[in-house]
């Protein structure tokens, strides 16, 4: 047996000099401004159970004022949350996404400028810059965190984040969070057994500096790490006495020396982490026994690799002859050093300089993949669908994206083809 009920709230239509809509609008050519909010339930009973699945559609507006956009503008999120629940069995699936537009691009079929969606139950907007997915459930909190500027993801949080105005400025304010690190992060330079915990520090609009928590026992790092064993609580520490201050304050402006306390209950351990206004100061910080602080992200790069094999590019022709390219590399051994790169290779270089960033699968090998099927292509190459930790060279000889599969194991294109390499232990 299956019901299935649809609201139409056609009187909350935006519309920007068009009448309300009647019906239910669908699709990206109808201009999101005469888009209908709508809610609809679909109630199954399937051997003897009773399944949900709830859609809401809304709409807001955010602006102006945004950090990172003209200073009068404004914003369009269409926000959809979906929701599924099997009556009397304990969890519950969800999504949460958004779709952006300037709101005097509302009016035409424009796609969105970005969108965003994660595994969830509800969405908001904070502080009037942030999206924050609630993507917690059965009292475990966590919390994704975007900037509403771009789209891009500041922090995962998975304790209360803490709020503070830098220089006394509420317009430069800063955020911390702290993220214990998932068993299953797509980010393969969080995958080790001793990590911890991932300390953030973020601007309205951008992340500013990252550390990463580390134990020297595995054992104990999955302890920590554990959402369901340990409660982890931060604070801001202030006074002359650099003690917690209460839940919810901030600290001093005038404060020339700032720091956060980081507690894991019922471990006992005690982190203080000195920042300024744009960085962690690792090197200050106050830490346990068996704990370390490491810069993130590291460059998982360096060290020494042999070019396993290789395979054509999954954009080119079929029947191309690319033994030519792969000859002068496969079973070459690189060295990667802080300002060189060694070895037999054609990517041989000088003057080496590195960056990281996670890389959705239409821009990983510089976009080759964007025109095919770009999350089941990644798939097959053993990259993340959702993204994947990149390492870019920039030397004398080029540019260069290496995608990690693991932390032993990364991918590079070059010249339509895809080479595979494994680290030397």
């Amino acid at each position: 047996m299956r019901a299935r009920f649809m609201i139409l709230a056609s009187t909350a239509v935006l519309s920007l000099g068009a009448p309300l809509a009647s019906t239910v609008a669908s699709g990206a050519e109808e201009p999101a401004a005469q888009r209908a909010v709508t809610s609809t339930i679909d109630v199954a009973e399937e051997n003897g159970a009773v399944a949900v699945r709830t859609v809401n559609r809304s709409f807001e507006l955010a602006g102006p004022g945004l950090k990172g956009r003209a200073a009068e503008e404004h914003l369009l999120l269409e926000k959809t949350v979906e929701a599924a629940e099997v009556l009397g069995e304990k969890g519950m699936d969800g999504r949460v996404s958004i779709a952006v537009w300037p709101l005097d691009e509302a009016r035409d079929t424009s796609p969105p400028i970005y969108t965003i969606a994660a595994t969830g139950h509800a969405g908001v907007v904070q502080d009037g810059d942030l999206f924050v997915i609630e993507r917690g459930l059965d009292e475990i909190p966590w919390q994704s965190v975007y900037a509403l500027s771009d789209g891009n993801k500041l922090f995962d949080a998975t304790s209360l984040w803490l709020r503070g105005a830098s220089g006394g400025l509420w317009d430069e304010r800063r955020y911390v969070a702290l993220t214990q690190v998932f068993y299953d992060a797509p980010d393969v330079a969080l995958s080790g057994e001793t990590s911890v915990a991932l300390l953030t520090l973020a601007a309205r609009d951008r992340i500013l500096s990252q550390v990463l928590i580390k134990a020297a026992d595995p054992e104990r790092a999955r302890f920590l790490r554990s959402m369901w064993d340990q409660q982890v609580i931060l604070s801001w520490l202030g006074g002359p006495e650099a003690t917690p201050l209460p839940e919810g304050a901030s600290p001093d402006p005038a404060s020339d020396s700032l720091s956060v306390l980081i507690s894991f209950k019922p471990d006992g351990a005690e982190l203080k982490v000195p920042l300024s206004d744009t960085s962690f100061d690792g090197a200050k910080a106050s830490l346990p026994e068996g704990l370390i602080l490491e810069p993130y992200p590291p460059n998982l790069l360096l060290g020494r690799w042999t070019m396993k094999d290789a395979i054509p590019a999954p954009w080119i022709d079929p029947g191309a002859n690319v033994e030519p390219t792969i000859k002068p590399f496969v079973g070459k051994v690189i060295d990667v050093g802080q300002a060189v790169v060694g070895g037999d290779t054609p990517i041989a270089c000088k003057n080496a300089q590195y960056s990281s960033a996670m890389i959705p699968p239409n821009g990983l090998f510089q976009g080759g993949l964007a025109g095919l099927n770009a999350e089941a292509q990644a798939k097959s190459l053993g990259l993340s669908p959702e993204e994947a930790r990149t390492v870019t060279l920039n030397c004398d000889t080029g540019l260069y994206d290496f995608h990690f599969v693991s932390r032993d194991e990364a991918l590079i294109a070059y010249d339509h083809v895809i080479f595979r390499l494994g680290r030397e232990k």
